[in-house]
């Protein structure tokens, strides 16, 4: 266990941490915007791989704008990450666009 594991165990050790000057950050979590294509639709069983497809390789619907609290989030933040998915790459280029964003298929959530 590594110094910084093992300070985050106790509260006093936190306080530890802080004293000795080891910093924490905050790791924000967020959801890509609203896709293209519509999910309100009705599809029988045999088009649903299809309509699957779309949505998977699909960005995002045209005019959204991300919220102020996650564009100053980012502002802050060591690094920006984002799913291989398309639209997960178009909102983290909305929230940062002069930054580097770190790609990795990690971050896919339910990769079906």
């Amino acid at each position: 266990m590594t110094h910084s594991e093992s300070a985050v165990q106790t509260p006093v050790a936190a306080v530890q941490a802080v004293e000795a000057g080891v910093r924490f950050g905050a790791i924000t979590l967020a959801r890509h915007g609203e896709p293209a294509l519509s999910r309100k639709c009705m599809i029988t069983s045999d088009q649903y791989r299809d309509w699957w497809g779309r949505y998977e390789i699909g960005g995002l619907r045209a005019g959204q704008t991300p919220p102020q609290t996650l564009l100053t989030a980012a502002e802050g933040a060591g690094a920006i990450y984002a799913s291989t998915r398309p639209r997960a790459q178009e909102t983290a280029r909305a929230v940062a666009p002069d930054r580097e964003v770190l790609v990795d298929a990690l971050f896919i959530e339910a990769p079906l």
